[in-house]
């Protein structure tokens, strides 16, 4: 602590200040890029398990270290490495490690997803995501091969699109933020998110009475609905074809999610906190444009992990559903959604007229620093406009915002909905604006390559267009006798009533229908100037002053029973036929209807209509009705249990009753009466199964007692040290118990919310205690939690020892270790001199163990430590050496360390030479004389040596002479008289 305090009476006094808390915040989110691997925190780097991970370092299967040795690098290079996320290299791949690593029940090579021993995982990927070329084209998985519109297409082939069937492209980028994870109504967790794997619960009407509220079912997430609503009209729309973008997340191992937004969800981690750096201010796209990708589209919101398992079970990057998690990067999503159009265009030979669009989708505005509407605007710019949808939206700032975004992207204003159906509706209204529908206009509408197919076109020859050009039938208005508008009809509408254009002719008296109007020679026309042949038409033709008289035809005909006869003319018209007319035709070998067939057509209704049974004719053959086959009839049957009258006896599913006892008596279950009822057989009076729940009881009839019942949301808490758990069926209880929580403890001093009331090290624990020593110079504090560890408060702390009779250090020792000393001291280390040691003695430093320097002496050193060996002849000059005999005196010289007699003659070995060799003072002494000499041979006498005057003598020999003849061997050389 600092304070201040006044000298002067009466001045003031500083009271001391709060006591303050340094926390350390964790690692993966302190802003700071630990590790040096380029990414900064959670979520980006892959290190972070979480915002409280106190470690950036990556784990041994993304760290680009060989951590094994095997030679291969994290993965999926390393086949021990079964994600991103593993946390070693070692050990055996999941195919051969003896466990179900999938949850289906089979074991490594039993399983039918691993190939070998060598696989790492138990689950296969599909043809677009196993890193194969798979077609031969030299492309490979989605995002590499254009015939992969998403990791779970089923195949590579690439698709080759015809005129006829191009369609518009809408691109959903859809909202996955956290917020999806929550109710309609405001920003309530719904403990899920609606799927198999993570339903959450039902909300209640009084909490949010939105749509679906209170029905029983996890329904009432954001991201449930949105999901719901989306996969309705890709199921409905054949018309267009629709490609799926969600905010970038990085695949996790799985978990449900939790309260905290930004914490993961399934399989997958958003963004933590703007600027959402490491990639996550962008999209995702998850399913490309293709005319056959609905099932693909429909299997990311379906509401199920999808292939490679379910829950715990789903390996990281295999849950293949849309997750709600982490923040709304929307204009970096925007800019991903432009980036991979502007990319489709390029490979889209019918671009010129294909409409392209964006739908966003969202519940919220931008998290991650970016403008969207600027992201918008561009995307119009480039020819693509934007629709925005705010799902749950209701704060009007937010609508201001997301309109902005609309307006930007030419669509005018955002869409506001609420649930599942509005949603369904509005991009349905959207999709109808985006049909490539052809219209009569001369232009090519719908992308086909064929101009106003379908419509009928006209020509208009009078103003000149003789070609099928025109949309609108200009009509018949010149009367020419030509088919002038080409609808294969000549001056309709124009001709007159004998079918000329122009007027009718005048009436004259000519017997003819000169004005087609039906009379011939009306009344006043003729004044009978040239009588004519009576003709029936109430005129006096032949001028005899009578009318029609006289005229008769033959009427009827003499066919079958019928009789022909006469008719007369009356008044202009011929009738009265005196004919015999046929009758109905009767089953009699007789044509009463007079046309040439007998009994043709003539049957008799049998059979019966009630129930199933459907009556039939008996047919006329020979005059008769042959009653032994009912044509076309349908009998009865025995009576069965279908709601029909079977047997046709008016009565429905009689006597079908089997009356046996059926259902079961197992748990919760109680046995009934097979019976008939609606149709079907249908075990009255039984209480069947229901889905198990946690009570205690056998709810589905299996003998089993709450087993597999789903686990519920999370609970426990997961602030500080705490993690929440898992509300798990206690088939023991027949009650929920929270499983895996991780409670809080008693808070201790480590920098850490220990018992998770979102404090951390409050109440200063360990604090209080007397702390220090009050040893030597020392004095004692309070221990005192400060930065996550205990200090002592307001101690007198010793330092480091010091020579001054003290004991500084307080260890109950004074002046030890010699402190303060230890330097060199003393002259000079030159020749055989040595510095000496500082020691502390008393309280003050002594040199120790200094040699100075000496006389120099003849020994090779520099005794007097003057940088120079053996000056001066040092012990050298004296006289040396002798001069008796043959021997010299020298001088003492110091050369090499050593004195030496310098230009002395020293003794050598006596010889026989009348000389002192050996300075001993006698000549010739010592020698080695007296050994025979001479020879024995002959007359020769051998004698002995003597040194006699500096010369070898052989003393009393007798040798050899000239041989003479005397059988003498004169000459000592072993032959007598030789050669005389």
């Amino acid at each position: 602590e600092v304070r201040a305090t006044a000298t002067a009476t009466g001045e003031l006094e500083s009271e001391l200040s709060n006591a303050c808390y340094v926390t350390q915040v964790p690692t993966c989110s302190n802003g700071i890029d630990d590790d040096g691997d380029g990414f900064t925190d959670f979520p980006a780097d892959p290190g972070c398990a979480s915002a409280r991970d106190r470690s950036e370092v990556d784990v041994a299967c993304s760290d680009g270290i060989d951590n094994d040795g095997d030679g291969d690098i994290d993965f999926p290079d390393d086949l021990e490495c079964s994600s991103p996320n593993d946390t070693t290299e070692g050990g055996t791949p999941a195919c051969g490690d003896g466990e179900d690593n999938d949850g289906d029940g089979l074991v490594d090579t039993a399983d039918p997803d691993c190939s070998s021993t060598s696989d790492r995982t138990e689950w296969s990927n599909g043809v677009c995501d196993d890193d194969a070329d798979n077609d031969g084209d030299t492309f490979v998985d989605f995002g590499g091969d254009p015939g992969c519109d998403s990791i779970v297409d089923p195949d590579e082939t690439d698709p080759v699109p015809t005129p006829d069937d191009i369609r518009a492209r809408l691109l959903v980028v859809f909202d996955s933020s956290g917020s999806m994870n929550w109710n309609t109504c405001d920003d309530t967790f719904t403990d899920g998110d609606g799927s198999d794997e993570c339903p959450g619960e039902d909300v209640a009407c009084s909490t949010c009475s939105a749509s679906g509220c209170g029905d029983g079912l996890p329904n009432d997430s954001r991201l449930a609905k949105a999901k719901a609503g989306l996969s309705s009209v890709v199921a409905a729309f054949g018309e267009v074809e629709f490609g799926l973008m969600r905010f970038h997340q990085r695949a996790m191992n799985f978990s449900c999610p939790s309260t905290n937004a930004s914490n993961q969800s399934g399989g997958w981690q958003g963004a933590g906190a703007a600027p959402c750096g490491g990639g996550f201010n962008a999209a995702d796209l998850l399913v490309g444009f293709s005319q056959e990708n609905q099932s693909d589209l429909l299997e990311w919101m379906d509401g199920d992990a999808g292939p490679a398992g379910a829950g715990a079970d789903t390996p990281a990057g295999g849950d293949v559903e849309i997750r709600g998690t982490g923040t709304t990067p929307l204009a970096g999503s925007l800019g991903s959604a432009q980036t991979y159009l502007e990319n489709e265009e390029l490979n889209d030979s019918f671009a010129a007229c294909r409409p392209y669009r964006v739908i966003l989708v969202t519940d919220g505005v931008e998290t991650c620093g970016g403008d969207p509407s600027t992201a918008a605007a561009a995307l119009l710019a480039a020819g693509y406009q934007v629709n925005v949808i705010g799902f749950a939206v209701s704060d009007a700032g937010a609508q201001a915002s997301l309109n902005s975004i609309a307006s930007a992207g030419g669509t005018g204003s955002a869409i506001f909905v609420s649930d599942e159906a509005t949603l369904a509706a509005a991009i349905s209204d959207i999709v109808d604006d985006t049909l490539l529908i052809e219209e009569c206009d001369n232009a090519d509408n719908d992308c086909d390559s064929l101009i106003d197919e379908g419509f009928a076109k006209f020509c208009d020859r009078p103003s000149g267009v003789t070609a099928l050009t025109e949309c609108t039938d200009p009509g018949e208005y010149v009367c020419d006798g030509l088919d002038d508008n080409c609808n294969g009809f000549v001056d309709e509408g124009l001709l007159n009533a004998c079918g000329e254009c122009g007027a009718v002719d005048p009436e004259v008296c000519d017997g003819i229908d000169n004005d087609c109007d039906g009379v011939i020679d009306p009344p006043g026309t003729c004044d009978c100037p040239a009588p004519q042949p009576e003709f029936c038409d109430n005129m006096d033709n032949d001028c005899d002053g009578s009318t029609d008289e006289g005229l008769t035809r033959v009427c009827g005909t003499d066919v079958g029973v019928c009789t022909s006869g006469i008719e007369t003319c009356t008044a202009g018209v011929f009738g009265g036929c005196t004919a015999t007319g046929g009758s109905a035709e009767t089953c009699d070998g007789t044509d009463e209807d007079c046309d040439g067939a007998v009994d043709e057509g003539v049957t008799m209704a049998c059979g019966t209509s009630t129930g199933v049974c459907e009556p039939g004719v008996y047919l006329c053959v020979g005059g008769s009705f042959d009653t032994s086959t009912c044509v076309g009839a349908v009998g009865p049957s025995a009576e069965i249990c279908n709601t029909l009258d079977d047997d046709c006896n008016g009565s429905v599913d009689e006597g079908t009753d089997p009356g046996t006892s059926c259902g079961s008596s197992t748990g919760a279950c109680m046995p009934g009466t097979l019976r008939c009822i609606g149709g079907s057989l249908i075990c009255d009076g039984a209480t069947g199964g229901t889905a198990e729940t946690c009570n205690g009881a056998d709810d589905d009839c299996d003998g089993n007692v709450d087993e597999s019942v789903p686990t519920g949301g999370a609970c426990g808490n997961d602030v500080g040290e705490c993690n929440p758990g898992v509300l798990t069926c206690d088939r023991s209880t027949g009650t929920f118990v929270c499983v895996g929580e991780t409670g809080g403890r008693a808070e201790i001093c480590d920098g850490i919310d220990n018992d998770c009331d979102m404090n951390i090290d409050e109440g200063d624990p360990g604090g209080g205690d007397t702390c220090g020593s009050s040893e030597g110079v020392c004095t004692p504090g309070t221990t005192l939690c400060s930065g996550g560890a205990l200090i002592c408060d307001g101690a007198g702390t010793g330092g480091a020892e010091a020579c001054n009779t003290l004991d500084d250090d307080c260890d109950g020792l004074v002046d030890e270790g010699n402190p303060d000393g230890g330097a060199d001291c003393g002259g000079t280390d030159v020749g055989t001199c040595e510095l000496g040691s500082e020691v502390c003695q008393a309280g003050t430093l002594v040199c120790v163990g200094e040699r100075g320097p000496d006389t120099e002496i003849c020994d090779g050193l520099d005794n007097d430590c003057d940088g120079l060996v053996d000056e001066g002849n040092p012990e050298g000059g004296d006289a040396c050496g002798d001069d008796t005999g043959a021997c010299m005196a020298g001088t003492t010289l110091c050369t090499g360390g050593m004195l030496v007699c310098d230009g002395a003659v020293g003794p050598t070995e006596e010889v026989c030479n009348d000389i002192d060799d050996d300075c001993d003072g006698e000549v010739d002494d010592g020698l080695d004389v007296g050994a025979p000499c001479g020879s024995a041979v002959g007359e020769c006498q051998p004698g002995i040596q003597l040194c006699e005057d500096g010369a070898i003598i052989c003393d009393g020999a007798i040798g050899p002479e000239a041989e003479t003849c005397d059988a003498l061997d004169n000459d000592c050389d072993m032959a007598v008289d030789e050669e005389l």
